[in-house]
């Protein structure tokens, strides 16, 4: 009799949705021994080269999980499965290889009101030469900003949930990192939520061109502790950022032209902010009421008295509006605030023919 069970079928299926192949390896074993059985097995396998560096294993409620990317038929998928059954059968280890359920955050949900606070931030590095428009972050980057995004996620009594390769899985604060490793890939639009309910929610979303974006919802929608606690995580990236900007919108954005384009007034200069994310590190998409700048941008001297600008990290600046109420308390900003602010910082903006320019040479 075999002493590990295989659920080949569902797990491929789940393959072929979502591009990783995933399983969890429900046993009795504890949870570091699951996770260690696991990794020596997929150790000693053959794995797809176009999966290299991805993947691995990561605790999870449900069991050990194991994700292997790269994988290029079904076959091949059905060939893995196979062998590490195999390898955990050949350690006289019994269990079941079961796929991974798709939990659902409510982040996003289409019938309920995701209106929140939302801090964009366009992150420090370059853009892939072999998938452009997409970016790389440096490693050093990328583990600042993820651990902020652990931080961020924190909610009392809330329910974790780590979202990879277009799905979901519910698990523990302290098994989110490793979640979020095995599934990430350069294409992958990952994200992270902690949720009480439908009213109370922290998310971060991974977007695919160097964007993060960490989202608030309360439960009676207050807007001054939500910017108050962003104002001062965008000042804690610093150092990891090109720019970043506060502004209320829909959780589970991951595009930089659905958060800047959408739920927003009509923005005369510039007709779409996704073209113009290669301009970041010295302009700017619009005025906002709290925007993080870099040391490439120059703000007008002097200052004109509609905004304070405080130091942020080594070399960077958080521009705040003197009345926040005008931008925050609304669905949207009130009308002479913001031409008041465009205004002010024309300079600053980046222009439609700017950044087209920049895109035709790309």
């Amino acid at each position: 009799m075999e002493s590990i069970r295989l659920f080949a079928k569902p797990i491929v299926r789940s393959w072929a949705k979502i591009g990783v192949l995933r399983a969890y390896f429900e046993s009795e074993l504890p949870e570091a021994a699951a996770v260690e059985a696991l990794e020596r097995v997929r150790a000693s396998l053959e794995l797809p080269a176009a999966g290299t560096g991805l993947g691995g294993v990561a605790p999870c409620p449900l069991g050990a999980v194991v994700a292997i990317h790269g994988i290029a038929s079904s076959a091949e998928a059905h060939g893995l499965l196979a062998a590490l059954a195999s390898g955990l059968e050949a350690q006289g280890i019994h269990g079941a290889l079961r796929p991974l359920p798709d939990e659902h955050p409510l982040v996003g949900a289409p019938n309920l009101d995701m209106f929140g606070f939302i801090a964009g931030v366009c992150l420090l590095g370059e853009t892939d030469p072999v998938r452009s428009p997409r970016r790389i972050s440096p490693p050093e980057v990328m583990d600042a900003v993820v651990d902020a995004a652990l931080e961020w996620c924190q909610l009392p009594s809330g329910t974790h949930y780590v979202g990879t390769a277009w799905s979901y899985v519910k698990c523990t604060a302290e098994q989110r990192k490793a979640l979020l490793a095995t599934g990430s890939t350069p294409i992958n639009l990952d994200s992270l939520a902690c949720v009480t309910g439908p009213d109370e929610i922290r998310s971060v979303e991974f977007g695919d061109r160097g964007t993060v974006y960490f989202g608030r919802l309360d439960p009676d929608r207050s807007w001054e502790p939500a910017v108050a606690a962003l104002t001062e995580l965008l000042a804690s990236l610093a150092d990891q950022a090109e720019y970043g900007c506060i502004k209320r919108s829909r959780l589970g954005t991951a595009l930089w032209d659905v958060f800047q384009d959408y739920d927003w007034p009509e923005r005369p200069h510039l007709k779409y902010a996704s073209v113009g994310r290669s301009l970041m590190d010295s302009l700017v998409p619009d005025a906002f009421g709290v925007q993080l700048l870099g040391p490439g941008h120059h703000l007008p001297a002097p200052l004109p008295p509609i905004w304070k600008a405080e130091p942020a990290g080594a070399a960077s600046t958080i521009l705040e509006h003197t009345d926040l109420a005008a931008w925050f308390e609304g669905p949207l900003p009130e009308p002479e605030t913001l031409e008041e602010a465009r205004r002010s910082i024309e300079p600053l903006l980046m222009t439609t023919a700017q950044a087209e320019a920049v895109r035709s040479k790309g």
